[in-house]
């Protein structure tokens, strides 16, 4: 399956990583080339996406040394030289002489550095968390910034956070109204600060149902709806996408990673 979410534990951070641009390198998808750059296999190995998990993690890797194998792959692919290229958004947070730091950054192929921009801070505004929703797309940031306000205001939610997400989901999906490189199917990553909670949830929200799954007991089908898991690298090991019904939940070292959807006893 091909994923552009790939959440990730290394020694010294924690975050997401998003991309857009070429969906493939050299008949790979982008999201599998991603995690075997961050992760690479031992030579002679089955390469990462050849199997359902398991395998080599990043390893005692820090947050430099991850983005430094970032900004190597890139520069050595030639066919990202030619638009639109390949944008990748890092964020989450970094442990830095006993202290949490917040980052940010964005490598672009077609900038000769590859270092769009870095902030090693979280947002202080909404118009900076829609510049980081926003990030590889050429929408003026006044019309993201309008859906974005509309998504809040029709917002049941009192708390801020909900509120956020939903109209960061809004503007998306209203961006995919009017792109077709834009998806309306989402998969929303939520990272609270290490101080309050060692958890990070993922959720698969798709726009409307994409898949079904069947199983056949006592002679009667039943069917659900499925959802779609993303890249999770962990020092330890790999865990390559694949799909289930919720109630997913695994441990990284200091961190549980968590599926934010109903749970149900059904998971394939």
């Amino acid at each position: 399956m091909e994923n552009k979410t790939i959440i990730f534990r290394g020694k010294d951070a924690v975050g997401v990583i998003g991309y857009t641009g070429f969906a493939y390198v050299k008949r790979q998808p982008t999201d599998q080339w991603l995690a075997n750059v961050l992760a690479p296999q031992p030579a002679g190995q089955p390469q990462l996406g050849e199997f359902a998990f398991g395998g080599r993690g990043i390893g005692p890797a820090r947050l430099k040394t991850l983005i430094h194998r970032l900004r190597e792959a890139i520069r050595s692919e030639a066919s990202f030289s030619a638009k639109p290229g390949l944008t990748i958004l890092v964020s989450g947070y970094r442990q830095r002489r006993k202290k949490v730091i917040p980052f940010a950054l964005e490598l672009n192929s077609l900038k000769p550095s590859c270092v769009q921009w870095s902030q090693m801070r979280l947002p202080r505004s909404p118009r900076e968390f829609v510049g980081f929703a926003s990030v590889g797309d050429a929408l003026p940031p006044s019309e993201i910034m309008s859906d974005f306000e509309k998504g809040c205001a029709a917002s049941a939610h009192e708390d801020l956070a909900t509120k956020v997400r939903e109209g960061l989901v809004a503007a998306t999906r209203a961006r995919a109204r009017k792109s077709a490189l834009v998806g309306s199917d989402l998969m929303l990553v939520t990272i609270p600060h290490p101080s309050i909670e060692r958890k990070i949830y993922w959720r698969y929200e798709a726009d409307e149902q994409r898949m079904e799954e069947m199983i056949v007991r006592n002679g009667k089908a039943i069917k659900f709806p499925a959802i779609y898991t993303p890249w999770i690298l962990t020092v330890d090991s790999v865990t390559c996408p694949g799909n289930g019904t919720g109630g997913w939940t695994m441990q990284a070292s200091d961190y549980e990673i968590f599926c934010d959807t109903p749970k149900s006893l059904i998971r394939n």
